[in-house]
This record gives C-alpha cells, sequence and structure tokens, in this order.
C-alpha cells in the first residue's frame, strides 16, 4: 500500500494518527513514519487497515489499496 493510500483512508475514517495507531495496535510515531513513506506498510497491517475500516461500516475494495 502506498503512504498516500494509507492517509486517504485514515481520513476517510476520520481518524487522527493516535486513533489509528491504537486501533492497529502500533505507535502513532509508525504510523506518521508509513504516511510520510519512511516506512513500507507490510500486508498483514492493510489486512488490520480492511479490518477496522470494515468495522466502522467503511468496505475498503481491493482497487483502492
Amino acid at each position: 500500500m502506498k503512504p498516500e493510500k494509507f492517509y486517504s483512508i485514515r481520513k476517510k475514517l476520520k481518524l487522527t494518527q493516535a486513533e489509528i495507531a491504537e486501533d492497529l495496535g502500533l505507535t502513532e510515531r509508525t504510523i506518521r513514519h508509513y504516511e510520510a513513506g519512511d516506512r513500507e506498510i507490510s500486508l498483514s497491517i492493510e489486512k488490520l487497515l480492511r479490518y477496522v475500516a470494515k468495522e466502522r461500516g467503511f468496505d475498503i475494495i481491493s482497487d483502492e489499496i
């Protein structure tokens, strides 16, 4: 997943970096690194993000990621 897509999904979910970090079991610092492109976003984090989005009523389709 590209950093821009991660950011876009977080914004669509109306979550702060701290909130998405908590939902994903990560630190806010890690989220900042993901969104800046300093760290690669793993497949497991993509799957967790899909789960979090679905739980919040937002279905992420494969083309979006």
